[in-house]
């Protein structure tokens, strides 16, 4: 029981003297229980667990967040990489999945997809953003969505949070009502 209590005394990085302030302990008893001089009672050491919890989980929280913040930084990075080597304006880059969100965890990836009609410039981006990534460790799966070709799987990452550029709205709008005509589509063949 004594370990337990220094165990989760050192999980907060707190001193002795902080962690009896923070938890409403004696310091001298803190002491006793971690040197095995006398142990806490069970229902000490789970109300400070759970205490220490809810403190962890608060934590975890704002960690994912500022890492959320940053990835979204790095991708405002990449965004200005791609505009200043391809002038084009017949593309855009989407951004979706769990990347820029606090749900990314580091056996993810990052999923990008590029709709245009012209495949070889998505080709010479394609290296960019994966050279990107790469540096980073960052796994990506890269998506190319020619916009003369509309089918209902495109529709994902046209509803995604970020959203590089807007270089032909009225264009990609259509291809995305298109889009919803294709899904509506089928749903109807499927209830027939």
């Amino acid at each position: 029981m004594d370990t337990e209590i220094k165990e989760l005394r050192n999980k907060t990085g707190m001193s002795q003297r902080e962690f009896a302030a923070k938890y409403g302990i004696p310091l001298s008893t803190l002491r006793k229980w971690e040197q095995g001089e006398a142990k806490p009672a069970t229902y000490v050491v789970n109300l400070i667990a759970d205490k220490l919890h809810d403190n962890l989980e608060y934590q975890i929280t704002i960690d994912k967040a500022q890492a959320a913040k940053e990835r979204i930084r790095d991708l405002i990075v990449l965004q200005k990489d791609l505009e200043s080597k391809f002038t084009e304006k017949d593309y855009n880059v989407f951004v979706f999945g769990s990347y820029p969100t606090i749900r990314y965890n580091s056996e993810s990836d990052v999923d990008i997809a590029v709709y245009s009609k012209d495949l070889e410039l998505y080709k010479k981006m394609s290296f960019t953003i994966e050279s990107f990534f790469q540096n980073k460790g960052i796994p990506v799966d890269l998506f190319y969505i020619d916009i003369s070709i509309p089918a209902p799987i495109y529709l994902a990452p046209l509803h995604a949070q970020i959203q590089f550029t807007d270089y032909f709205p009225a264009e990609l709008r259509d291809f995305e009502s298109k889009c919803e005509r294709e899904l509506e589509k089928n749903k109807r063949s499927i209830l027939e």
